[in-house]
């Protein structure tokens, strides 16, 4: 090496040193100004890291901050002196509907915690020999703001479906769950998602660069792997040689909304929703589990393998549904040429709850 070379060679050393310097003084400086407009806006040390730090990582793998606590981190309302929940309508005895509603805020109270779930998502009917995995979640969120007596809000539920019909047809299915929402004062925007509908979704969402089939990380998406059939639908595996590794919880439907209070700060917390892990699958069977959902946690984790039998949704039985706001379906499996299973077509409604003193 010659020696201006040599000297070019240095330099450019000596500049990519300190384009990593300024560049970590920049994300430093960027995170004190954060912290000083969060504290001269009014918000706490624990919303600051919130927003800085818990959120941006649940955005991207909601479920590792269940495994870690940080869904703890969602303050309740402490004193409340009053609450009620808004979930499906009167007199349906299924939990796939939804309900809206107004609510006057009575004399006395000042502060109110609004919660909302969204619907969950819909399964499909399995094709042999294959499978449909379970609905993906609807997102929640929360918020604390201040309320005035006499003030009026509109709470609405999501609707999972309009009916709850049992559907043999493959190439229907996977309804998407409605949002669940509130509007009135002090308010923006504020709404969870409903579950997602279409495989091709849970894999984008899963990093697959190949949304046809479903393939694992652990074996560098290079093993045979089920066909994503009809339209996302369902799974179809290829042949008894086809086999997966596992498939971990990958965040789906999302939450929106802000505050508009100047006098008593706040900011919107929440969980995407999420879809579910294949602990295993292969031909001839498989091993999911239903992702938790806030406030149920461990009670949404429900575990279903199938191997070699033919199993189809029903009210109660082997593949007997979650009852809870913004579950996904039941999943389905198909072997033994049985091409009449049927299907879960929608989650489980949303809810919206609301606290207050």
């Amino acid at each position: 090496m010659d020696v201006l070379a040599y000297s070019a060679f240095n330099q450019q050393v000596q500049l990519n040193q300190q384009i990593v310097a300024k560049t970590s003084c920049l994300s430093t400086k960027c995170s004190e100004t954060a912290a000083l407009q969060a504290t001269a806006a009014g918000f706490s040390a624990a919303a600051t890291c919130w927003v800085q730090c818990i959120e941006p990582c649940l955005l991207r793998r909601p479920f590792e901050g269940f495994q870690s606590g940080y869904w703890s981190c969602i303050p309740d309302l402490s004193g409340a002196t009053g609450a009620f929940k808004v979930c499906r309508c009167a007199g349906n005895s299924y939990f796939n509907y939804g309900a809206c509603c107004a609510w006057t805020v009575p004399a006395g109270v000042t502060r109110a915690r609004f919660q909302i779930w969204g619907a969950g998502g819909g399964s499909g009917a399995a094709c042999c020999c294959g499978q449909s995995p379970f609905g993906s979640t609807g997102a929640y969120a929360s918020v604390i703001i201040p309320v005035t007596a006499g003030s009026t809000y509109t709470l609405c539920a999501g609707c999972a479906a309009c009916t709850l019909t049992c559907s043999t047809n493959a190439s229907i299915g996977r309804i998407p769950g409605c949002p669940s929402y509130v509007t009135g004062t002090g308010l923006c925007n504020f709404c969870a998602n409903g579950g997602q509908g279409r495989l091709g979704t849970w894999m984008a969402a899963y990093g697959n660069a190949c949304y046809c089939r479903v393939f694992s990380i652990a074996n560098g998406y290079t093993s045979c792997g089920p066909w994503i059939c009809n339209n996302g639908v369902d799974l179809c595996h290829c042949s008894a040689a086809c086999s997966g590794g596992n498939i971990p919880f990958v965040p789906g439907a999302s939450y929106f909304g802000t505050t508009t209070s100047s006098t008593s700060p706040s900011i919107v917390y929440g969980i995407r929703g999420m879809w579910p892990c294949f602990l295993s699958y292969n031909y001839g069977g498989s091993n999911q589990r239903h992702p938790p959902i806030y406030s149920f946690n461990y009670s949404t984790m429900c575990s279903i393998s199938f191997s070699s039998t033919c199993c189809g949704w029903t009210r109660q039985g082997c593949c007997a549904y979650l009852n809870f706001p913004g579950a996904g379906a039941a999943p389905s499996f198909a072997s033994g040429g049985s091409n009449t299973i049927c299907a879960d077509p929608a989650g489980r409604g949303g809810m919206v709850c609301v606290s207050y003193c």
